[in-house]
């Protein structure tokens, strides 16, 4: 309608003249770098570990923060490491830790404790391939016929790398105990933070079994410090998978995680920034080859359901008060009857 001609008019003048400034800052829009939203950095997101395994400790994983603050712009990853497990829980509990790096039965506990949840799988390089999963090989000496299979092990001596403190001592543990074997009773049970001191000392004679970490064995023969045929492989597993000697199930390897309170906007970053990390890392010396989709920790709960470790301390046993809980109908009737036949 005639009315309405001034302002279509104005529409289309104000049109052309944002168009030529419209297209003059798209590629600026288009080219300008990802960053974390405004309220993510005022202050250092916290990456938390704590490590029991002598071969991934701190420094190990440093080049993960170094990798994120040169990716993500206007962010700052900090590392803290913690000396034990309620350390870092107490962290947790305070809202003081963003994102946590852990082994896969650390993760799977605290997953249950402090709802955390998995954003990738570390990929270790060995033997010039990526592997997400682990496992643990146990070994005694080739000429050492008294022991062919796990139960010969009673009453005999394992010294095994971090007793009571790695994710490799539990899936060993999970094994020993299918074989109806409990090595803190049954057998001399040793511990060392060295594997190779452990491979030695088996060869020489001091214990009759060790175990420590799959593909152990191929790194130290590669590099000509053993020959493969002095070692005998104890209750060995083929994974087609996973080419190197072990005696346990595959297992996912260390996890990257977020804390509860942590937005899921900075995760979502995060996650698409270790899934681009190129392999190796920064590091060509490192075994941290990056990280991956998150793996399948289905064999961690069953291994810590097997042995009955938090957070399946009590799974199987019905305690009184779940009985009255679920049949307190029943109970109260048993009891009123025998009230009224007295």
């Amino acid at each position: 309608p005639p009315k309405r001609r001034p302002l279509n008019t104005l529409a289309a003048l104000g049109f052309l003249l944002a168009a030529p400034l419209a297209s003059a800052t798209a590629p600026c829009v288009a080219l300008a770098p990802a960053s974390l939203p405004s309220y993510a950095v005022k202050q250092d997101l916290v990456i938390g570990i704590y490590s029991a395994d002598p071969l991934k400790n701190a420094a190990y994983w440093q080049v993960t923060p170094e990798y994120l603050n040169q990716q993500i712009v206007g962010a700052r990853f900090v590392f803290k490491n913690f000396e034990s497990i309620p350390l870092l829980e107490q962290a947790l509990k305070k809202g003081q830790v963003d994102f946590l790096i852990n082994d896969a039965i650390s993760y799977t506990r605290l997953e249950a404790r402090w709802g955390i949840s998995r954003l990738a799988t570390h990929l270790e390089y060995r033997k010039n391939s990526l592997y997400s999963f682990a496992a643990a090989t146990m070994i005694t000496r080739a000429n050492d016929d008294r022991i062919q299979v796990l139960s010969d092990l009673r009453n005999r001596t394992m010294i095994a790398l971090g007793v009571n403190r790695t994710d490799l001592w539990w899936v060993v543990l999970g094994e020993l105990k299918k074989a109806g074997l409990d090595p803190f009773r049954d057998m001399g049970l040793h511990s060392d933070d060295n594997p190779e001191r452990i491979v030695n000392l088996v060869l020489e004679g001091k214990f009759d079994v060790g175990a420590l970490p799959a593909g152990l064995l191929e790194q130290l023969a590669s590099s000509h410090r053993l020959r493969l045929d002095q070692l005998k492989i104890l209750h060995p597993y083929k994974h087609p998978e996973f080419p190197f000697r072990s005696s346990t199930p595959l297992y996912p390897n260390w996890t990257f995680s977020k804390t509860r309170h942590t937005p899921d906007k900075i995760a979502k970053q995060v996650t698409l920034t270790l899934l681009n990390m190129p392999d190796r890392g920064q590091n060509p010396n490192s075994a941290l080859a990056g990280w991956t989709a998150p793996g399948d920790y289905s064999s961690v709960h069953t291994l810590l359901r097997n042995l009955k470790i938090d957070p399946y301390e009590n799974y199987g046993q019905i305690t009184p008060s779940e009985v009255l809980s679920h049949y307190w109908a029943w109970s109260l009737g048993i009891v009123l009857g025998s009230l009224i036949l007295l």
